[in-house]
């Protein structure tokens, strides 16, 4: 299930963003702090899913300069084809953290990540990224 328009409560994938954050309380709520990021990633999918949206993990984007691949980077989550996800265990958010995320937006070319912390407390961030100037 994908949203049928990009914006729901003024936001650019508000309602998907909504969801995810959702079942990011969920899994925080069930499951205990300083387990390995891959743990709450897994669990992540689950809980996306069972909500009926589609979820892929370790998603491949390339960076390239003259048409030529200079690296590849691999999102945590992509959701519906549309929303990244970049998942994070740790006391706090670093700006490092929302570097990596804008990182991700320009070059996978979506407009809107969310950064969410397992940390001991949960913590997110979203981020608009410049994809989404032709969905304003």
């Amino acid at each position: 299930m994908e949203e049928s328009t990009p914006r729901s409560g003024g936001l650019i994938l508000g309602g998907l963003s909504g969801v995810v954050l959702q079942s990011f309380y969920t899994v925080y709520n069930a499951l205990p702090y300083g387990l390995l990021e891959s743990v709450y990633r897994n669990a992540m999918v689950v809980e996306i899913k069972s909500r009926g949206f589609y979820c892929e993990t370790e998603y491949p984007v390339q960076a390239s300069y003259k048409g030529v691949a200079i690296g590849e980077f691999h999102l945590d989550l992509l959701v519906a084809k549309q929303l990244v996800v970049e998942l994070k265990v740790a006391k706090r958010i670093h700006p490092r953290h929302e570097a990596q995320l804008l990182n991700y937006l320009i070059l996978s070319r979506r407009p809107v990540g969310l950064l969410l912390n397992f940390g001991p407390t949960p913590q997110k961030r979203r981020m608009v990224g410049p994809a989404a100037r032709g969905m304003q």
